[in-house]
């Protein structure tokens, strides 16, 4: 799920996680409209992401989507990732109830820690929204050899 096309990709991509004892991906994806690019079920036997099998079963549902935001090379992280916030406002609600019955939900941003685009900056303002919508955050490092992966 991208903000706009252009030719000049922004050194950042977004993930978000959730994780939950009870609730089914498929609740994600209905609340979401959108599709995971990987989940699982509590209890399934667990694998890498190339399908090789791993030992041990999954103690939690999982559901995962991740993005690039693409721009003109002005837009700010911030602003990247608000967009984005305001597309998930019609499911607060969802959200909300997901992290108060014992789920979890990560919003990750991959970071190209080399290069720096407008304010990168996280305000207190927009940490509150991320609060509000109940997401934790992770900031990480993009490495080179993840930039192709959508």
């Amino acid at each position: 799920m991208a903000l706009a096309r252009s030719a000049f990709v922004i050194p950042y991509a977004v993930g978000l996680q959730f994780w939950h004892p009870q609730r089914s991906p498929d609740e994600v994806t209905a609340a979401l409209g959108l599709d995971p690019v990987r989940c699982w079920n509590k209890g399934a036997a667990r694998s890498r992401p190339d399908g090789l099998p791993l030992s041990g079963r999954h103690e939690d549902n999982y559901w995962r989507i991740e993005f690039r935001v693409e721009g003109d090379g002005d837009i700010a992280l911030r602003d990247a990732i608000g967009a984005e916030l305001d597309k998930l406002g019609s499911a607060k609600a969802f959200l909300n109830a997901y992290t108060t019955e014992r789920g979890r939900i990560l919003m990750t941003i991959y970071w190209r820690l080399k290069e720096s685009v407008g304010d990168d900056s996280l305000p207190h303002s927009f940490l509150a929204r991320l609060a509000d919508f109940r997401l934790d955050l992770e900031i990480a490092q993009l490495r080179s050899d993840e930039e192709g992966n959508e």
